[in-house]
C-alpha cells in the first residue's frame, strides 16, 4: 500500500497472520498462538493538538463503531473529534435523487466522521493494552505457502507457522 501525504510517499506493510508456532514442527504439542502487527515505519499514536483539525478523515460505518467499541477503542476516541453523519442527499446529473435518514432506518448515525490521528492514538492504545508483538519499523520480504505451513521473512528474521 503507498500513500501520499503533504508531498511525501510513504510505503506501509501490515501483515496479520494468525498461527500457532509449535515447540517441534508443526505437530508439536506445546502450541502457542502469535499475533504480531508489522509496519515499515515506528508504531507511535500521534499527539494530540486540540487546537488543530486533522484533514484526513475516516466515515465509519456502525458496524465497524461497534467493533472498535468491542475492542476498547472506540470510548478513548474524544467525542469533539466525533462528528455524526444523520442524513445523506445525493443528487445525480439526470435529476436522480436519493436521501438516507438514519432516523428511518432506526439508527443513531449512518456514519461517524472520526479524524486519523485520533483513531490512530485510540488503536495504538489497543494494540499495547492487547499485548500484541510489534516489530516495526520492519519491512516484509517474503511469504511463502506450503502444505499446511507458512514461511516468511521481515526485517531480516525468518519464522514459520502452521495456519490454523
Amino acid at each position: 500500500d503507498t500513500q501520499a501525504h503533504q508531498g511525501e510517499t510513504h510505503r506501509h506493510t501490515v501483515i496479520a497472520i494468525r498461527c500457532h508456532l509449535g515447540a517441534t514442527q508443526c505437530g508439536g504439542r506445546d502450541r502457542q498462538t502469535i499475533v504480531a502487527l508489522v509496519d515499515r515505519r515506528p508504531l507511535s499514536a500521534p499527539e494530540p493538538d486540540p487546537a488543530t483539525w486533522d484533514a484526513r478523515v475516516y466515515a465509519i460505518s456502525p458496524g465497524s463503531a461497534a467493533f472498535l467499541r468491542s475492542i476498547g477503542a472506540w470510548q478513548a476516541l474524544p467525542e469533539d473529534r466525533l462528528a455524526p453523519v444523520e442524513t445523506m442527499h445525493i443528487e445525480g446529473d439526470r435529476g436522480a435523487l436519493l436521501r438516507f435518514d438514519a432516523y428511518e432506518l432506526a439508527e443513531r448515525a449512518l456514519a461517524w466522521i472520526v479524524e486519523e490521528r485520533a483513531l490512530r492514538a485510540a488503536l495504538v492504545e489497543q494494540v499495547h493494552d492487547a499485548g500484541v508483538h510489534v516489530v516495526a519499523p520492519a519491512a516484509f520480504a517474503s511469504l511463502a505457502w506450503s502444505s499446511g505451513r507458512a514461511d516468511w521473512a521481515i526485517g531480516g528474521r525468518c519464522a514459520s507457522c502452521c495456519p490454523s
